[in-house]
C-alpha cells in the first residue's frame, strides 16, 4: 500500500478519487485523474498495519470503503451508515500542544476511545538511538495500539449488542 523511508518525515502517495456523475435515474462512477496526497507517517503506518494485518476485520465491519485522506496528513475510516444514522469512525489527529497523535473511536454517538500513537516529546528524547530502532519501535507500539483498539471496538460491540448500554 505505502512505502517508508526512515530518513522522511512525511510522505505522498497516490490515491484514486471518484466522482458520481448523474445520468436520470442511474449514478455511473467515473474516476478522476490520479492525485498525490501527503499521509503523516504515523497515520500510514496505522493504516499499514490495519492493511497488513486487519483487513479481515476492516472488511467485516465496512471500514474498507470510508477512507478520508485529510490534507494535514491524518485520515479518517467511516462506518458505513444509512440516510439519517452516523455509524461511526476511526481516526488519527494530533495535538499541537501536547505533540502527540491519537486514534480516536466514535461510536454510537459518542467517542467510546482514544488511542495514544506516538508522543514526539518522548520521541525526541531518544534521539541517541539509531534511526531505525526508533522506527522500528514506533512501528511496534502503533501495531500494537491499533490492536488495542479493535479489541476495545470488538468488546464494545459485544456489551452493545448484548443489551448493556454504555455509559452515557
Amino acid at each position: 500500500m505505502f512505502s517508508f523511508t526512515p530518513q522522511k518525515h512525511t510522505q505522498r502517495v497516490l490515491a484514486r478519487s471518484t466522482r458520481f456523475l448523474s445520468s436520470g435515474a442511474t449514478n455511473v462512477e467515473q474516476p478522476s485523474l490520479l492525485q498525490y496526497v501527503y499521509v503523516h507517517h504515523v497515520s500510514q503506518t496505522v493504516l499499514q498495519h490495519m492493511q497488513d494485518k486487519q483487513s479481515a476485520w476492516l472488511c467485516r465491519h465496512g471500514l474498507d470503503r470510508g477512507l478520508q485522506l485529510a490534507s494535514n496528513g491524518t485520515f479518517c475510516l467511516s462506518f458505513p451508515s444509512r440516510p439519517g444514522y452516523d455509524a461511526g469512525r476511526v481516526w488519527t489527529w494530533y495535538d499541537p500542544v501536547q505533540k502527540q497523535h491519537w486514534l480516536s473511536v466514535y461510536r454510537h454517538h459518542k467517542i467510546i476511545g482514544r488511542f495514544l500513537l506516538l508522543d514526539s516529546r518522548n520521541t525526541l528524547r531518544t534521539r541517541s538511538q539509531h534511526p531505525l530502532i526508533i522506527m522500528d519501535e514506533m512501528r511496534r507500539h502503533i501495531g500494537d495500539t491499533v490492536d488495542h483498539m479493535i479489541s476495545y471496538i470488538d468488546e464494545h460491540e459485544r456489551r452493545t449488542d448484548n443489551g448493556g448500554q454504555e455509559d452515557k
